[in-house]
């Protein structure tokens, strides 16, 4: 009856789990972030778009993955994303510990931008080990709060309640991966149950918070909105 989260190893791929955590790392590198460029250059044209000229010291915007593969050459500099400074991210902290019911805004991709850029471009973050330390409990109490959530749905439908969608509102890139194939099975499942007429309880509960929500109809689903 207790519901956990499901742990993917990077190569893990499933019907229910259709990126792998490469993938999803992939995906977040398409991002765009800034940089000081160390070289005079033209303008590159990728097939995402066309980025420069670089012209030092003036700041330039490029994808995530382009000012990797400059940093690893000492051709520029990383500018952090203005979300990742250790004040912001500990008055998030706070507010992810004061009120459980909700996840706090955060970017869809903060967890694998924040390790690439502790991987590559440490020396370019003020602060750096503080923020790892700080993301690592905003991680931590989120990923509790995912739990409790899952364990909620659980004894909804346990209950005889229709569990047929679930609001995953600010839940990231990852923390929905790691969810996603107990979630799209669980929910497909309540809803089974839940058109049997002997299974369903004629109350009805609030669950959940602004994790879970039942519907009137319609398959499970799970979304991010």
């Amino acid at each position: 009856k207790m519901a956990s989260t499901v742990s993917l190893t990077p190569s893990q791929q499933t019907p229910d789990a259709p990126f792998t955590v490469d993938e999803v790392e992939y995906l977040a590198e398409e991002e765009i972030v800034t940089i000081i460029p160390r070289f005079k250059h033209a303008k590159f044209h990728f097939i995402s778009g066309d980025f420069g000229p670089f012209e030092p010291p003036e700041p330039v915007e490029v994808p995530l993955w382009f000012a990797v593969t400059l940093r690893k050459r000492q051709k520029c500099n990383i500018v952090p994303p203005e979300w990742l400074n250790y004040d912001g991210l500990s008055q998030i902290l706070n507010d992810e510990d004061a009120n459980l019911d909700v996840f706090q805004p955060l970017p869809y991709h903060y967890m694998e931008i924040s390790s690439i850029l502790f991987s590559v471009a440490a020396d370019d973050l003020e602060d750096a080990d503080k923020i790892r330390t700080v993301l690592e409990d905003i991680m931590n109490v989120r990923k509790g709060k995912i739990r409790r959530g899952l364990q909620q749905i659980a004894d909804a439908a346990s209950d005889g309640e229709r569990v047929n969608a679930v609001k995953l509102t600010n839940v990231s890139a990852l923390e929905i991966l790691a969810i996603r194939p107990f979630l799209t099975k669980a929910l497909n499942e309540f809803y089974r149950l839940s058109m049997d007429p002997s299974k369903q309880s004629s109350g009805v509960r609030r669950v959940g918070g602004r994790f879970a929500q039942r519907t009137g109809g319609g398959s499970a689903a799970a979304s991010n909105g």
